[in-house]
């Protein structure tokens, strides 16, 4: 289902619900977010027009490339996020320098949390413009975007288990002082590392203290797959309850 393939058929049957009825052109892969968009906007303004559209064009294969399209998205965006959250932790324990200075002020720590939450805030508020096309007007362009948002929703949460269970083995199994204590040993012993014993010991308290980050950052990923999924559902679900609310009105 391609953005720009389709036509409304139908002998003497224009715009502005003549009831036309909308045939697309064969199907062409959803590669990404954006092509989902697309095709989301381009059947959403030919039904708004009034273009008769029956569900059932939208086959399974396509419901399942959606699906796909959003997983993926979340779960990508969401490993960019969780790479710089330990980061971003780091810097406001005053672990990891922040340009240059161990004691960033706050317009520095706002810098590093809106760069950390920024992708995911973004791209919630890109896609929350999807919520117009879930009321009583459309009809396949509501079930698209369903399906876009179900894959969303499951690589979103899909990704906040998987990391914070990753960042708190790490803190448990990995980073422990045990460990890092064989580590260094091994490096040592077996000629891999020529390091003073002072830069060892720098070495050795920051890794532990950077070790603390994981568990706060675990979190942090949480929080920010929430807030990605519940920008774009919030809006859906203002526009759902603006259209009950119309559609009441329309009744009495």
């Amino acid at each position: 289902m391609s953005g720009g393939s389709g036509r409304a058929e139908g002998s003497g049957r224009g715009r502005g619900g003549s009831g036309g009825v909308y045939l697309p052109q064969p199907h062409e892969k959803v590669r990404n977010l954006f092509d989902a968009i697309s095709d989301i906007e381009f059947f959403g303004g030919a039904e708004r027009e009034g273009t008769a559209i029956p569900v059932d064009f939208f086959t399974f294969k396509q419901k399942v490339q959606f699906w796909e399209v959003g997983f993926k998205a979340a779960f990508v965006s969401g490993l960019i996020v969780a790479l710089l959250s330990p980061l971003m932790v780091g810097v406001f324990e005053k672990i990891i320098p922040v340009f240059g200075s161990y004691e960033p002020n706050l317009i520095d720590q706002l810098y590093v949390f809106l760069l950390t939450v920024g992708f995911s805030l973004g791209y919630g508020i890109f896609i929350s413009r999807l919520g117009k096309y879930c009321t009583r007007s459309y009809g396949i362009t509501k079930e698209m975007v369903k399906w876009l948002m179900s894959g969303l929703v499951s690589g979103a949460l899909l990704k906040a288990v998987f990391v914070f269970l990753f960042f708190h083995f790490i803190y448990f199994m990995v980073l422990t002082p045990g460990n890092l204590y064989r580590a260094f040993a091994f490096f040592m012993k077996n000629g891999i590392l020529y390091l003073d014993q002072r830069v060892i010991e720098k070495v050795w308290y920051f890794l532990l203290e950077f070790r603390k980050t994981f568990v706060v950052a675990a979190w942090f990923v949480v929080f920010t797959s929430l807030l990605f999924i519940g920008i774009p559902l919030a809006r859906i679900g203002y526009e759902v309850w603006k259209d009950r609310k119309e559609e009441r009105v329309e009744e009495l």
